[in-house]
């Protein structure tokens, strides 16, 4: 009975410390009242077989105005930077954030709001693919 109760309780604890680990904000920035948070975060498709990982943004407006949040990504796989030399707005996000709300990147495929970054594949090793580090830079927040 004592050793079914202590694996009941270590499987209990290992649980809840793999999702408190992939559950966990870090604070990237403070600008002007929004804090800018990001995790690593797995994203699995299961219908269309895809399985991906991603850094998830989050955005929280602290202040009682309205703010408009502005930034550029730059992203390193393998290594190498991989948008380093571009200016297309494809790296460029521009976020509405209403009065002490929050806004985050999800998993969802279909709801694209920009506040994902590609990290890597997780069901194949693909090292060329890799996200290796990422930058948000130019980062702007203005009252709207």
């Amino acid at each position: 009975m004592k050793v079914l109760f202590l694996t009941i309780i270590s499987i209990f604890i290992f649980s809840a410390t793999s999702f408190s680990q992939s559950n966990d904000w870090e604070l990237y920035s403070e600008t002007n009242g929004v804090m800018i948070y990001t995790k690593y975060t797995e994203c699995h498709y299961e219908s269309d077989g895809i399985h991906r990982e991603y850094v998830l943004i989050k955005l929280l407006n602290t202040t009682n105005q309205n703010m408009q949040v502005d930034f550029d990504y730059k992203t390193w796989f393998n290594g190498k930077c991989f948008n380093c030399n571009s200016d297309s707005p494809e790296f460029h996000r521009t976020v509405d954030l209403p009065a002490g709300e929050t806004t985050e990147g999800v998993c969802d495929y279909i709801v694209q709001n920009g506040l994902k970054i590609f990290s890597k594949h997780l069901n194949y090793h693909d090292p060329e693919h890799t996200l290796s580090k990422f930058e948000l830079q130019n980062i702007s927040v203005i009252i709207k």
